[in-house]
């Protein structure tokens, strides 16, 4: 390296990190598992499969079809009409069930469990016993009074099945999970992604309070910026596993301004639903609504990042008077020792300021020194960080004039005799 040139220092200044978590609160979406807002109950018509009291009691089979499905629902007032035969009308199922005992009457009854694992052999065998299971929820049966109507096999299992659930039901502690979900990044910062510096990235996870089926991720983002939802490992996925990790990147390259977007997760969750069934008329009977066991659940989450602030800052300065020096020229390098910006100038004030670059490492190459000043001819090595500004200054020197030395004539003589000869090479 030159006298006449050096680096004096580098000075890193940190700025305000790229992002903190985007602060709003995950905004739940929950909705059932329906087909519509409205159900149709009928009538598969009616069975006596036992007495209570000594008298034998009627029950009428009610389903609603749902995708090729059959699903049953259970009158909630033993005293109003409900669908028959030969009558019908559609409720509206738009809110839970909230009445607990009756819950937990039909989540220890059929469909929730089949027909088999109440010792039934068919479902309405099944059905008639959950039935009387909801009326003792909301009538408090004595179950001594239950006998068979006839002495059959179907009778006996049917009792039995009364027997198993209510005593089931009045034991339970159990409520209905609220369906929730939560999106929870790991980190409240974004941080160059590990696998792939030309990104930032957050992981995250879901959150529920009981069994899930697979989970989906999609995205709302209004901006060009190309955001990217992945695993763990960077592979391009949108659903996951339930104990599975999801990862956003976002291309440092695209940030230069700052921005949001929403993530949402969307999953059916194993809370046992059952829906309250409102009849238009206040005289017929409203209906607990079996959905099977699952419930949809959504939630989303917004996130905000902010503008790259990565950044060089070249300072040219005389070394002697530590005045700013212009027209110096420079290339910057990749870490491959490519360039990447070409004949960058310094101003009046001597400098060269490059924004929103991605973090690591770079080479300064001074081209051309500015005129009567000795040039840097060695590579400068940067490494930058993630929003980072990075101040470089470099002092060139004067030129000095030089003057030219004076070398002395050289006499080479021979003599020969008395006269001096000059040497010939004879």
């Amino acid at each position: 390296m030159k006298k006449g040139s050096k680096i004096i220092k580098i000075l890193i200044i940190t700025l305000v990190c790229i992002t903190n978590f985007g602060g709003i609160i995950n905004i739940n979406k929950i909705k059932a598992a329906t087909i519509a807002e409205t159900i149709e109950p009928y009538s598969k018509g009616e069975v006596v499969l036992f007495n209570y009291d000594g008298i034998g009691i009627g029950v009428e089979i009610q389903v609603y079809e749902k995708e090729g499905i059959e699903y049953p629902v259970y009158c909630l007032d033993k005293g109003k009409r409900g669908v028959e035969i030969d009558f019908s009308y559609a409720v509206d199922i738009s809110e839970m069930l909230s009445n607990q005992k009756i819950w937990r009457a039909i989540t220890n009854g059929y469909p929730f469990k089949t027909p088999e694992e109440l010792g039934c052999n068919s479902m309405e065998e099944a059905y008639a016993a959950t039935k009387m299971a909801v009326y003792d929820a909301m009538y408090n049966y004595d179950l001594s009074k239950f006998s068979v109507h006839t002495n059959s096999d179907s009778n006996k299992r049917t009792v039995k099945a009364i027997n198993k659930i209510i005593t089931a039901a009045r034991n339970s502690k159990e409520t209905k999970t609220v369906a929730t979900l939560d999106i929870k990044p790991d980190s409240s910062i974004w941080e160059v992604d590990p696998i792939d510096s030309n990104y930032i990235s957050k992981t995250y996870s879901i959150n529920a309070p009981t069994v899930t089926k697979n989970y989906k991720i999609s995205l709302k983002n209004d901006n060009y910026v190309r955001i990217k939802v992945t695993d763990v490992y960077n592979k391009e996925r949108t659903e996951f596993t339930q104990k599975e990790k999801f990862k956003i990147l976002i291309p440092i390259a695209d940030i230069d301004k700052a921005g949001e977007f929403t993530i949402t997760a969307t999953t059916e969750l194993k809370t046992l639903p059952i829906f309250y069934g409102k009849s238009p008329n206040k005289e017929w009977q409203n209906y607990a609504v079996t959905v099977g066991e699952y419930e949809i659940a959504g939630t989303s989450l917004k996130q905000s990042y902010q503008e790259n602030k990565t950044k060089i800052e070249i300072k040219k300065q005389d070394g002697e008077t530590k005045l700013p020096l212009k027209n110096a020229k420079f290339n910057l390098l990749d870490e491959n020792k490519q360039i990447l910006y070409s004949e960058l100038i310094t101003d009046d004030e001597g400098i060269i300021e490059l924004q929103h670059l991605l973090p690591g490492i770079y080479y300064l190459e001074e081209i051309k020194a500015p005129e009567g000043y000795y040039g840097y001819d060695e590579l400068i090595m940067l490494e930058i960080k993630l929003n980072q500004k990075t101040v470089i200054v470099v002092e060139n020197y004067e030129k000095q004039d030089e003057k030219p030395n004076e070398t002395p004539q050289e006499e080479n003589e021979i003599l020969v005799g008395n006269k001096k000869l000059p040497k010939t090479g004879f």
